[in-house]
């Protein structure tokens, strides 16, 4: 049996995103240490791994190369310590700083890249330096896990890892047993419902937009916002959610840890993201849910669409688009939104089960 560190940014997003892979893993008999900065969930990763390992070193957007250095040398000595033999690592630093530290050790990293974010959506210096580092540190790493072909297609294009090094994962894929799809009578006036983080690719304004304009030609619906701002340059304030939500717009939900519940409440899912994702995990928790979904024709979300067969695929960054798609969605009769529904579920049973997922993992050991 394997000891093994599963490595994230956060412990959030440890919890949210792999317990099912840390569950299935120690089920087959392994070692699994949780890896990721302290934060309020610290105490669940306790609980349902071997032990967790806290990163002080680990600044998610910090660009101080010195903080960096330390990271990686934590991450080696984290290595060594704990006689790690195969390290699962999520998101840049992880993926980056987890894989330079493998020198001079026997452990086997497998990076797995979750989306590649704002820095990879235009060409700038910092993009640059952010392919070197690919570059330079995926030559320690055998195996790469991509979500979605994009960027495995992208990564190959430049040449920053060889194609026997790809393995492709349906995003990160999605319980059927938590997301169980919900009771499909419809509601009228329909509820439309965003939920991201609040970061300016995800399409907010445009949804704040279109809103405010069907609105104003006094269509039937309910809009609603759901999440928290981001450390993020382009996180979108609160405040600047004030002005929609006073005049009525939207309803504006902040955070939940029950978005199944949430889910429940709506009648269809919006993310009208222009990020580089990798599949939104949101997306995918619609589709479990028998949800009818708008979403781009952008990296990572077309993924989750059949453009007039579980909802409808708009052009990035098109107001005038998401309008006409929210509009085609309070036009169509119950029985059309509910076989919507159903395909949705259907596609996340045959694509995006997160067993299926958790199986490319297991089979690495």
């Amino acid at each position: 049996m394997a000891t093994i560190a599963v490595i994230s940014n956060t412990a959030w997003s440890l919890i949210n995103f792999r317990t099912e892979l840390i569950n299935a893993l120690r089920r087959d008999g392994h070692t699994v240490f949780t890896v990721a900065p302290p934060d309020k969930y610290v105490d669940q990763l306790r609980e349902m791994s071997d032990g967790f390992y806290p990163l002080k070193h680990l600044a998610a957007k910090g660009k101080n190369p010195y903080r960096d250095m330390r990271l990686l040398w934590e991450l080696h000595k984290m290595y060594l310590e704990k006689r790690i033999d195969i390290a699962f690592t999520f998101t840049a630093k992880p993926n980056i700083y987890g894989s330079f530290a493998t020198q001079y050790t026997k452990v086997m990293a497998v990076p797995t890249i979750n989306g590649l974010g704002n820095t990879f959506i235009r060409f700038n210096l910092t993009q640059l330096i952010m392919r070197k580092l690919y570059k330079s540190a995926f030559k320690y790493t055998s195996k790469v896990i991509f979500q979605n072909p994009d960027d495995r297609n992208l990564f190959l294009e430049k040449s920053i890892v060889k194609k026997e090094q790809c393995l492709l994962s349906n995003g990160s894929g999605v319980n059927l047993e938590t997301f169980r799809a919900k009771n499909n009578k419809i509601g009228r006036p329909l509820a439309f419902l965003l939920s991201a983080r609040l970061v300016r690719e995800k399409g907010i304004f445009e949804y704040l937009k279109a809103a405010r304009r069907l609105n104003r030609k006094g269509v039937a619906a309910n809009f609603y916002v759901l999440g928290l701002p981001s450390n993020n340059p382009s996180s979108i304030r609160i405040s600047e959610l004030e002005e929609y939500t006073m005049a009525g717009d939207i309803d504006y939900l902040g955070h939940t840890d029950k978005m199944s519940e949430e889910l429940d409440k709506v009648d269809v899912l919006v993310l009208p993201s222009y990020y580089r994702e990798g599949v939104p995990r949101v997306l995918l928790e619609g589709l479990a849910k028998g949800l009818p979904i708008i979403t781009t024709d952008s990296v990572g979300c077309r993924e989750t669409i059949i453009d007039g067969k579980n909802g409808v695929m708009i052009e990035p960054r098109n107001t005038d688009a998401l309008v006409k798609a929210i509009e085609v969605m309070i036009d169509s009769s119950e029985e059309e939104l509910q076989e919507m529904g159903r395909q949705s579920r259907l596609l996340a049973e045959d694509k995006f089960d997160v067993n299926k997922v958790v199986a490319i993992y297991r089979s690495l050991l």
